[in-house]
């Protein structure tokens, strides 16, 4: 496998891996005993409606939960896309011609 198309799958696999996370729920830990996690939403939205047992400031920490998430995430992807494209802008030198020093 060539540098280019090895560049271009681990691209591919990081804009994969960036997206399938903003996919995923975001969750935080409660201090209840009525209830164990928090739903606060994916990385694409947040929950609207409060669940029983949570506390008070629940809504900034899952600001807090959701925005990190999005934040790596669409790194992630974008850093995945930005890998391929340079993988597929980059000259490669075709048969008799000499690789450039």
């Amino acid at each position: 496998m060539s540098p280019r198309m090895y560049i271009l799958l681990v691209g591919g696999l990081l804009t994969i891996a960036g997206l399938i996370a903003l996919v995923f729920a975001v969750t935080i830990p409660a201090d209840s005993i009525i209830i164990d996690s928090i739903d606060c939403g994916n990385g694409f939205g947040m929950v609207d409606k409060a669940p029983i047992g949570a506390p008070s400031d629940w809504r900034t920490q899952c600001d807090s939960a959701v925005s990190s998430r999005q934040t790596w995430a669409w790194i992630l992807a974008g850093a995945g896309v930005l890998a391929m494209l340079g993988s597929l802008a980059v000259k490669t030198p075709t048969r008799g011609e000499p690789a450039a020093s």
